[in-house]
């Protein structure tokens, strides 16, 4: 068997070192395609809600007297900070007031997701000041556009993964092109190792806010299975070359 010219290694290196690159940003992106599915992007909708206007005292108040409200005119749309709520007042009458702003901010995430930031402004009152406009900052990105959006962007990125497998697989030698590639995939799944250690924590235990929990639960799967991967070809790499040793 003739030697395989030296600069194999070099080009080994060079592919595998820009498939890593390229596998931990498409790892990101596949994270943040699973987190603005429908379900993922509502809740965290609701946690950030739940996390950044309902603990203020201007909010409470404001949940108050929606429920108030409710009790007086069950069959009425809820109005709470500024906007209409698809909700009749029926649907919120008896609960605690954690309760039915948990409903509520579900209901405007529902909105939210569907229609964007344009469906929040035209919940909005027409004397209502403050945050309902047409800007939602970095939570614009968790709706049904983006979620179509980044699924293309997972696609072009797996063709060009894809493209750089190949020669990585070509360059390398014996074994070493099953444990090339599950090296990439180990190192380029460093950046999620937290995220999988808080989607382990339990519920009731102090921690990250519920939003953070939220987000390290949507993109966990995605960092596991490709550690996961990734090791399995290192460790089937590892035996196969034992094997072939010990069979000389």
């Amino acid at each position: 068997m003739s030697a395989r010219p030296y600069w194999h290694v070099d080009a080994k290196w060079i592919f595998g070192l820009l498939l890593t690159g390229v596998l931990a940003v498409w790892l990101v992106l596949v994270g943040l395609w699973q987190l603005t599915r429908r379900e993922a992007a509502i809740g965290l909708f609701v946690e950030a809600g739940m996390g950044l206007l309902y603990p203020a005292p201007p909010a409470a108040q404001a949940f108050d007297e929606m429920l108030a409200r409710a009790r007086e005119r069950p069959e009425a749309t809820v109005q709470v900070m500024g906007l209409r709520v698809p909700l009749k007042g029926r649907e919120v009458v008896g609960l605690p007031r954690e309760e039915a702003a948990r409903r509520v901010f579900r209901r405007l995430g529902e909105v939210f997701y569907d229609e964007g930031p344009e469906g929040l402004a035209r919940l909005r009152l027409p004397d209502a000041e403050g945050m309902w406009g047409e800007s939602s900052g970095p939570l614009g990105l968790f709706n049904a556009q983006s979620h179509q959006a980044m699924g293309l962007l997972v696609g072009l990125g797996g063709l060009v993964i894809l493209l750089l497998l190949a020669p990585v697989i070509y360059f390398s030698a014996g074994w070493g092109r099953l444990a090339s590639p599950g090296v990439c995939l180990v190192v380029a799944s460093l950046p999620g190792w937290p995220l999988m250690a808080i989607s382990t924590l339990p519920p009731q235990r102090e921690g990250p806010p519920p939003a953070v929990r939220l987000v390290a639960r949507a993109s966990a799967p995605v960092y596991e299975l490709a550690v996961g991967l990734g090791f399995t070809l290192i460790i089937v790499a590892i035996l196969g070359g034992l094997i072939r040793r010990l069979r000389r």
